[in-house]
């Protein structure tokens, strides 16, 4: 679980394979559990990993640039800023 741009990754490895792929949410989630409800409650604006991939480094690259193409531009040169 890792936080970025005011969002909340979650990387996963699949075990039957060795790949890894992940999922995202706005907001900022500590807990797992609360972030596993969220998703319960609504998936409006989860982000599913594109495919799986054989490092961990790259699904969470995937993910925060799904999250970059999500945001757009000028929201992603905003938090740069605020970083």
């Amino acid at each position: 679980m890792a936080h970025y741009r005011r969002w909340t990754i979650v990387i996963f490895k699949d075990d039957i394979d060795g790949d890894w792929s992940g999922n995202a949410r706005p907001g900022t989630y500590v807990r797992l559990a609360k972030y596993i409800q969220a998703n319960r409650e609504s998936d409006t604006g989860m982000l599913i990993g594109p495919d799986f991939l054989p490092t961990r480094e790259e699904a969470f690259a995937a993910m925060k640039s799904d999250i970059d193409k999500a945001i757009g531009p000028q929201h992603a040169a905003q938090d740069e800023k605020n970083d």
